[in-house]
This record gives structure tokens, C-alpha cells and sequence, in this order.
């Protein structure tokens, strides 16, 4: 098959071939971009991953064999800074659901190995109606404190567990107020350091 000469089309249809092509080109880039923008929106997004990767290099300063506080809100809002005599790291995430919480603790104790774990997860997916008891039983190994867990759960798991705070110590169904901060921190000592 022979080329064909453009010198010699009249300037209409290289004008029209010029046209045809732009637009064939305009339609394969937009597909190209189109695609690349699906894949990358498409991921599922996980709002908790520079979180874990924040407490994370905390973690490589920090001193080993004290206690770990791990979970959601309820821990996030927490400020104790030593428990029975030990330093605590606070690895809280507002918001989070156990299956977010989860890669994280096993990172945490790797790297912490603390002598104490307390672990408050499962709030927002009792909220949002998922199964979160799975993901609970990887947060915590057996010895954990636990804030509120259901009781076979944690009889099953070694669990040492604290109770939900009553009402009036809170501002939401979930929250503690400033009175139930202080009786939380009061119950957690009681409980680790007897």
C-alpha cells in the first residue's frame, strides 16, 4: 500500500485528517486519565493509615516494657502520662473502627512490649452495626484491660474488663465528661496496679 502524499490533498482534507486525528487523540488521552483517576479514587480510603504510621515512629523512641493505651476516642481523649510508675503511650484514634485499630496493635506491642495494655475499641462499629468482635480479640491478648467489652468475650480472651461509664458521667453515649475522664483514669489504675 502506498503513502499517501499530503502535499498534493487539497487543504480541505488535511485540514479534516488534522481535525480527526486531534480528536482521536483528545478521546485516547481522556480514556488514559479516566482510567488512572478511577483506579485511584476507587481504593478504598483509609483515613487512619498516617495515624498508625504517626504512633508508629512515636514508638521507636519511646521506652519499652510500660503501658500502651490503644483504641478510639475514649483512649484518644485520655491524658495519663504514667501508669503504676511506668510511662504511657497513647496510641488513640479518634473515630476509628477495631479493623482499623487491629494492624496497629500488633505493631505497637512488637515494638512497645508493654507490661500493660489498655484497650477501648468496638464504640464506632456497634454505631455503624458491624461485627467487630473479631477484630477485638486481635487488638487484645490475653491480659488487656479492656473498656467496656462484652463480658463472654472477655471471659473467653483473659480479659480484665471496666465497665461502661453510667450516664451522667457522660456527654454522649460514648464520650466521658471531664468527672468521667477522672473515674476512667481512677478505674484503669485500679485495675492495672493492683
Amino acid at each position: 500500500m502506498s503513502r499517501i502524499d499530503e502535499s498534493k490533498m487539497p487543504w480541505q482534507q488535511r485540514r479534516m485528517r488534522a481535525v480527526i486525528l486531534f480528536f482521536v487523540g483528545v478521546f485516547l488521552g481522556g480514556a488514559v486519565a479516566g482510567a488512572a483517576g478511577y483506579v485511584r479514587w476507587n481504593k478504598p480510603h483509609d483515613p487512619y493509615a498516617k495515624w498508625r504510621f504517626a504512633h508508629e515512629k512515636r514508638a521507636e523512641d519511646f521506652p519499652t516494657g510500660g503501658a500502651l493505651l490503644i483504641g478510639d476516642s475514649i483512649v484518644h481523649r485520655l491524658y495519663i502520662p504514667e501508669l503504676c510508675g511506668k510511662p504511657v503511650f497513647n496510641a488513640g484514634m479518634a473515630g476509628a473502627r477495631a479493623d482499623q485499630i487491629a494492624p496497629l496493635s500488633a505493631v505497637l506491642i512488637d515494638k512497645l512490649r508493654p507490661s500493660i495494655i489498655v484497650v477501648s475499641a468496638g464504640a464506632n462499629d456497634r454505631e455503624q452495626g458491624d461485627a467487630w468482635h473479631r477484630d477485638l480479640e486481635k487488638i487484645a491478648p490475653r491480659g488487656a484491660i479492656v473498656i467496656d467489652a462484652p463480658t463472654s468475650l472477655a471471659v473467653r480472651n483473659g480479659w480484665a474488663v471496666i465497665p461502661a461509664l453510667p450516664a451522667i458521667l457522660r456527654t454522649d453515649d460514648v464520650h466521658a465528661n471531664a468527672a468521667g475522664r477522672s473515674e476512667l483514669k481512677k478505674r484503669i489504675a485500679d485495675t492495672a496496679c493492683s
